[in-house]
């Protein structure tokens, strides 16, 4: 690896891209399945061809990298897409920002509606009747587009018939953490790695859902390149007292500077901690089990939670 980049310094999700990559190659794996985490084009992941490329959906985020206009955006993510392979895309809007950006894939690139099995028996109504399955949706909070286009990816690369699929022993055996998992009972305590308007939006209607019967609390801690304004103009209906906490990571934003923002937005009760474990611990010393908790904002800030809980146990 050396030899290749020679004097260009290698970022930490680079580093990181390679060494899951030499782990994966000492295995006899069917199946690798990597996740683009900034953009697609010049994504360290996208280095890799792939048999099956998804984008779930178009929306503002890593704005510094990838600017502010949709179609931009749609170029950039759609950079994961080769002619050679299968490119699905989540929904109507994200398929035409993708054509409207890069026109050359036009039939190249298939929005999950439009989706039918070549060589399989069922088509997508198939699939969507297999991902609004209760064990899917209910039991773990996500979104029906996403398990859509998971489903579809599957059954399009290993040419299967969706309903072949035990969905009984594949609810069994699926686990999903970060993803508004309770992480405590007694007080509820739910952690999220929301940090975007389309993922803190799903964040409040499932919130919206709970029973609101003892106050209810957030911590925060989010990455200051965030469209942090508007994420917590999204939550502030469903949360009464927040605590905005300093992360041990140089792009995050600081305590008192989400602070700041909120202060604009709402009058509601709001504090700073300098930890995740701090702030949370403050709300069972004054409340006890008389409360909710809601842990979000950054996978940073959900791993400082799993941390200190662990700690505790």
């Amino acid at each position: 690896y050396r030899v290749g980049r020679e004097d260009t310094s290698l970022t930490f999700f680079e580093y990181t891209t390679l060494a899951a990559l030499w782990a994966f190659s000492g295995f006899d794996l069917d199946l690798i399945i990597l996740e683009v985490g900034l953009g697609g084009r010049l994504d360290a992941v996208n280095m890799m061809k792939a048999d099956v490329s998804i984008v779930t959906s178009i929306a503002k985020d890593h704005q510094d990298w990838l600017g502010n206009d949709l179609v931009q955006i749609a170029y950039e993510k759609s950079g994961i897409f080769d002619q050679s392979s299968i490119n699905l895309v989540g929904d109507s809007q994200s398929h035409q920002l993708i054509l409207q950006a890069r026109p050359e894939l036009s039939g190249e690139v298939e929005r999950l509606e439009s989706i039918v099995l070549d060589d399989c028996t069922s088509s997508c109504e198939a699939i969507h009747r297999l991902s609004g399955y209760s064990g899917f949706l209910s039991g773990f909070n996500l979104l029906a587009q996403n398990v859509d286009c998971a489903i579809a990816a599957f059954c399009r690369l290993f040419v299967l018939d969706p309903l072949l699929i035990d969905l009984e022993a594949l609810t069994n055996s699926f686990r999903l953490k970060g993803r508004f998992q309770t992480l405590v009972t007694n007080p509820l305590t739910i952690v999220d790695v929301a940090h975007n308007p389309q993922a803190i939006t799903n964040l409040a209607v499932n919130l919206s859902k709970l029973p609101k019967n003892v106050p209810r609390y957030a911590i925060c801690g989010l990455m200051k390149d965030k469209a942090i304004q508007s994420i917590l103009e999204i939550l502030e209906p469903e949360v009464e007292h927040w605590s905005f906490v300093d992360l041990d990571y140089e792009r995050a934003a600081s305590s008192k500077y989400l602070l700041s923002i909120w202060k604009n937005i709402s009058n509601r009760k709001a504090e700073t901690a300098t930890s995740v474990g701090e702030a949370y611990q403050r709300i069972i010393d004054n409340n006890g089990q008389n409360a909710q908790i809601i842990v979000f904002g950054s996978f940073i800030t959900v791993a400082a939670m799993l941390q200190y809980e662990s700690k505790v146990d």
